[in-house]
């Protein structure tokens, strides 16, 4: 579930102070254009270290650096080792470090295309709809104040956004079966606003607060309301060729209204002679057969509900099972 992080730390907040300028600048790759007298910018693989005077910022992607990819997140057992192991990288310790923004993700393996569900998301109180592209969507809370800007909800084409890119990424697009990925993050962008409190590294290894977290990420999408579109009939639909689209026009007129009923009458007016009446009839009820036989269909927003209920449910079940673990 973690992906994107921002730490921040100074030296005068480690047990054993060292200089940044001389430790860490050693270990990451600098970028020169960006770099001067006052502060070094480089990179540690993805991660962007920016160190400035005697203060250490670090951002990035945990899941990318730890795995090469970001495509379902990180589990709870992993987030303790994962920092850990940046740390002894960068040289610096990092429990301590300043959480000043955090990323909460994961994707989903859908039946048909993001932006078919992306569609349905229409609403969330005290936030605007933005829609970047037909394969994103993201909720932006109203008030501009800095300190107002705390949440930030975005759902995207997770498949799209791995076979554009060319690095390590897209070859695992490529190369796997992934199906229909959506994605949905939860942008936590002023911590201390929202908690009411300096959020640490170290509160990341907290089972009670790594919950509130997943809470926190399911509860804020469980507020969007969603906005069914298109017919409203559990069968399927066929539209290619005119055909298929005539078959699918009289199954929604068979499924939607009491068709027999409705030829009797136009019988008894002498409107249907009697072997018109039962040619139709006969068709009608192997129209109504059909419908009957046919697989349901899903409601989008249904699937999507399901995906969400069940990640949520897995995450807190790891959580679970890791304390579990810990006490046999």
């Amino acid at each position: 579930m973690i992906d994107t992080i921002f730490l921040e730390i100074k030296e005068r907040e480690l047990d054993v102070p060292i200089s940044f300028k001389e430790e860490v600048s050693c270990r990451i790759d600098i970028n020169e254009r960006f770099s001067n007298d006052e502060k070094i910018v480089g990179h540690l693989k993805n991660m962007l270290i920016e160190i400035n005077g005697s203060t250490l910022k670090i951002r990035g992607s945990l899941s990318k650096w730890y795995e090469g990819n970001n495509v379902y997140g990180m589990a709870f057992e992993k987030v303790k080792k994962v920092i850990r192991e940046l740390g002894n990288a960068l040289g610096v310790p990092l429990e301590r470090a300043k959480i000043t923004r955090l990323d909460i993700a994961d994707s989903f393996n859908m039946k048909y295309k993001a932006e078919l569900y992306i569609d349905h998301l229409h609403y969330l109180n005290g936030y605007i709809r933005n829609l970047a592209t037909s394969n994103c969507v993201y909720f932006v809370q109203k008030n501009k104040s800095k300190v107002s800007q705390t949440l930030r909800l975005c759902f995207y084409d997770k498949d799209k956004e791995l076979k554009d890119k060319k690095d390590i990424e897209g070859k695992l697009a490529k190369g796997s079966d992934l199906g229909h990925l959506l994605r949905y993050e939860l942008r936590i962008k002023s911590l201390r606003y929202l908690f009411g409190r300096e959020i640490r590294c170290s509160d990341l290894f907290s089972e009670f607060f790594y919950t509130d977290l997943i809470d926190l990420w399911f509860n804020m999408y469980d507020c969007v309301k969603k906005e069914r579109k298109g017919l409203n009939c559990n069968f399927p639909l066929k539209f290619n060729g005119l055909k298929e689209f005539q078959e699918s026009c009289e199954r929604l007129c068979v499924g939607a209204f009491n068709m027999q009923e409705e030829l009797n009458i136009a019988y008894l007016r002498g409107e249907v002679t009697a072997q018109n009446k039962t040619n139709v009839l006969k068709r009608i009820k192997e129209l109504e057969n059909s419908i009957a036989e046919a697989d349901e269909v899903v409601p989008l927003i249904k699937e999507l509900d399901k995906k969400m209920l069940e990640a949520y449910d897995k995450r807190l079940c790891e959580i679970k099972n890791f304390n579990k673990t810990l006490t046999e």
